[in-house]
């Protein structure tokens, strides 16, 4: 069984900032398993589940502001165009098992198609 995950705060940052920073928003859903973590390698995803201690706050930046981005992105172009679909979590069952994935934006185009929007948010 695996260890409740804990923080570290080697650079001494204020709780609160500590506090946003291990604030995890993400949900997947009802789903037993994300298309993101389908795509993780086996040993990854073991590795993830047996070693969530000590993981400091400040590695944590990126992934906050990933989510800051996603949201102000969300609601800005909720009202920008009506049309837009906007962080739309789709959902399957394969082998008894729920899979869900979540598109950051589409753009329903004149002839049809869809464009397809995957935001991301790397230190490089």
């Amino acid at each position: 069984m695996s260890s409740p995950k804990t923080f570290t705060n080697r650079h001494n940052l204020p709780e609160p900032v500590a506090a946003v920073l291990t604030t995890d928003l993400y949900t997947k859903g009802r789903a037993n398993a994300s298309v993101t973590g389908l795509m993780q390698s086996p040993r990854v995803s073991i590795l993830a589940k047996h070693n969530q201690t000590d993981e400091d706050v400040i590695d944590r930046l990126w992934t906050a502001l990933g989510t800051a981005w996603h949201m102000h992105a969300q609601n800005a172009l909720c009202e920008y165009n009506e049309d837009y679909i906007v962080e739309e979590r789709y959902f399957t069952e394969i082998s008894g098992w729920i899979v869900s994935g979540q598109i950051d934006l589409q753009v329903p185009q004149d002839d049809g198609s869809v464009w397809i929007y995957d935001w991301k948010v790397t230190t490089s």
